[in-house]
């Protein structure tokens, strides 16, 4: 897109461009445009994209795509200076979500894939939810109840190079599953300051390589 000519080849206040190339060869996070009720071969220069929040390897990374429609406004009105404002919906591309009964209470940012972060802002029922774009895994957020409900539809997997804490001074923890093997590297220990039972509907089988030590003056083998 040429640049040359004076000031009266300038173009002022903000235009709606299409995004045309988004690999930016120096990784600057730029795009080029063209705009249809211009040219339709002609393309911009780089134009840079503002965001709420950028610096120095930080802020928001979100490149348009090639196709997307947006909202260009030029520094000074110069061609070679562009800028991106902002992405634009449109009869084609629309929003991926919609103002139900009156009440603006969704707030989204969804993927093209269909990956989803939600904020629902409903006054009895608020929550954050993140979720796939199959919504079979997600994890919900309940701030009224202040409850946290995680969902998979595979396996779960956690992993660390440190200690993994369960901590509930003030409720029970409970596991509820089909079966459940527990297996230790090292030493395995049970304690409990109350009471503790043991209970199966069929056999109970206790093995160990080495000695079985029972130390309890009050032991009574029924």
């Amino acid at each position: 897109m040429s640049s040359e000519g004076g000031r009266g080849d300038r173009i002022y206040g903000v235009v709606v461009g299409v995004v045309t190339n988004n690999q930016d060869p120096d990784q600057l996070g730029r795009v080029k445009v063209k705009f249809p009720w211009l040219s339709d071969t002609d393309e911009s220069h780089w134009a840079r994209i503002a965001t709420p929040m950028g610096g120095a390897g930080r802020g928001f990374f979100f490149i348009p795509d090639v196709k997307d429609e947006v909202l260009v406004v030029f520094e000074q009105g110069m061609k070679d200076r562009p800028y991106i404002l902002g992405a634009l919906w449109n009869a084609v591309d629309k929003a991926p979500g919609k103002v139900a009964d009156d009440k603006n209470v969704l707030r989204y940012i969804k993927s093209k894939v269909g990956n989803v972060i939600e904020f629902d802002d409903t006054e009895s029922a608020s929550k954050i939810t993140i979720r796939d774009q199959k919504d079979k895994t997600k994890i919900e957020i309940d701030t009224k109840n202040s409850t946290v409900t995680i969902k998979c539809g595979a396996d779960v997997k956690i992993e660390t190079d440190g200690k993994i804490s369960f901590e509930n001074p003030k409720g029970d923890v409970s596991i509820n599953c089909n079966n459940m093997t527990i297996e230790a590297a090292g030493d395995f220990k049970v304690k409990a300051s109350g009471g503790a039972a043991v209970e199966a509907s069929t056999g109970l089988a206790l093995k160990c390589s080495a000695g079985v030590a029972l130390n309890d003056p009050a032991l009574v083998v029924k």
